[in-house]
């Protein structure tokens, strides 16, 4: 007997055969869900567009465009989360399980560095309270700060440690989350009578002057009192300190100070071990973060180094006249005229053919002195450029409060330059458009050329900045 489903009057007097019976029920059931299928690709689509835009990803098709928003997630989150873990193991101690032997901070004012650079340091009232931790590094710091490590060791292995071999935090040096002069490890605990007594000592941790955009981030972080008293055209009577580590950096501190009159001791190197009563170095105005977002920082003091830095560096004659004939008021920092193993930017010469035509004015920042370009970075009111130490130089101005600076930058941008506009109080925008060149994997992060992602136009790139 063939089952007859027991259905309405209406229904039975249509479908008579049950296989039609099912297949129109089906048909009907799925049209009367074509309106919600509709609605529902309609806002996967908005939703897609949307997550495509908070990427800055190019105008194309959905298909292309999809496959770029994964490669960012796959690239980014991929590199942040193994970053991540190597650095927070190596901050946090986790690596050689040991504490961290804790240093005392001070608030730095004139009358207490000078005091110190003349070794007439006698306790401070000056002590800020910390709160308990095994990380390496020091706490961000709006304001000049100074730390202090009490009966510190140093022998010629990289860093600080107290009597019982325990690194000191602040004393390591860190850049994008790696210790750039060795992972710090507990040290044997230090023969007393074999060490030479000093009662007060500066301590640099890392010297890094000789790359200019090192120099005006991280590397003037690390000699933050040193460069107060070179600007106040003072030389300290109390040692220094380096690890030999850096040794080969001795010249660029000797020009800081523009002297040679300084007693640089560096262990295992021109002196034995030492024992510092008071030993200090900077709290740092700035951690380079590289592509690790959210563990390095920029000071809102780090600008006031820069600026006194760049005071003492020699004036040097441009290769073309200043000002120039033709000068806008936004202005693209070009890497085009540089050597070619300087991280390139391929085919820029196209984008800078664009912008011209928008009214953009061209600037190739090692043909003009310092001081020419400082006088265009502060004109400004459009600045647009590939991440770069060019981008750094804007620590030595007070910005324009209108200016607004776009950054040409790969899917997994280094966060420093977002810390940096964040600390001046610039306004700025991000456009993810760069990707390694073809044939450059094998070469060092930075010297790996770059390329538009696949997809963008410079037409399209250049309307893009401009109408930023």
């Amino acid at each position: 007997m063939r089952f007859r489903p027991a259905i309405s009057g209406a229904v039975e007097d249509l479908y008579r055969d049950d296989q039609r019976f099912y297949s129109r029920l089906i048909l009907k059931a799925y049209r009367s869900t074509a309106n919600m299928r509709v609605s529902f690709l309609v806002k996967l689509e908005v939703a897609l567009k949307t997550f495509i835009r908070a990427f800055y990803l190019p105008p194309g098709p959905l298909d292309s465009q999809l496959t770029l928003a994964i490669d960012h997630i796959y690239i980014v989150w991929k590199d942040k989360l193994k970053r991540s873990v190597r650095f927070i193991v190596s901050i946090l101690g986790i690596d050689y399980g040991r504490p961290v032997a804790r240093c005392s901070i001070l608030r730095l004012e004139k009358k207490l560095l000078l005091d110190i650079s003349q070794g007439n340091f006698f306790g401070s009232k000056h002590l800020i309270s910390r709160i308990k931790s095994n990380s390496l590094m020091l706490p961000k710091c709006e304001k000049l700060h100074l730390a202090m490590a009490e009966n510190a060791y140093i022998d010629s292995k990289y860093g600080a440690f107290n009597a019982q071999g325990i690194p000191f935090d602040g004393a390591f040096f860190v850049r994008a989350g790696i210790f750039v002069n060795g992972v710090p490890e507990k040290a044997l605990p230090p023969n007393k009578s074999s060490c030479t007594n000093v009662d007060t000592a500066f301590f640099v941790n890392e010297l890094n002057l000789s790359h200019f955009g090192h120099s005006i981030t991280d590397g003037l972080s690390s000699i933050l009192p040193l460069l107060l008293l070179a600007d106040m055209r003072i030389t300290p009577k109390i040692p220094i300190i380096i690890n030999k580590q850096i040794s080969r950096q001795k010249s660029d501190l000797l020009k800081v100070f523009d002297s040679s009159d300084l007693n640089i001791l560096v262990p295992g190197k021109n002196c034995g071990n030492l024992v510092v009563k008071n030993l200090f170095y900077a709290v740092p105005t700035m951690v380079n973060s590289g592509r690790l977002k959210g563990f390095g920082f920029v000071s809102e003091s780090h600008p006031i180094l820069v600026k006194k830095y760049l005071s003492k560096l020699p004036e040097s004659g441009g290769k073309k006249n200043f000002p120039p004939s033709s000068f806008s008021k936004k202005i693209y920092l070009s890497r085009s005229h540089l050597q070619k193993n300087q991280r390139q930017f391929i085919d820029e010469s196209r984008l800078e053919q664009e912008l011209i035509r928008l009214g953009w004015f061209i600037c190739h920042p090692q043909e003009y002195s310092l001081r020419d370009q400082l006088y265009l970075l502060g004109s400004a009111a459009r600045l647009c450029g590939v991440q770069g130490s060019a981008l750094h130089l804007l620590f030595g101005i007070d910005p324009n409060p209108d200016l607004l600076v776009t950054i040409l930058a790969p899917l997994n941008c280094n966060s420093n330059y977002r810390n940096q506009m964040k600390a001046q109080g610039i306004n700025h925008k991000i456009i993810n458009c760069l990707d390694v060149a073809q044939g450059q994997d094998d070469k060092p992060p930075w010297l790996r050329d770059q390329q538009l992602i696949s997809g963008w136009k410079f037409v399209s790139l250049a309307m893009r900045i401009d109408g930023s």
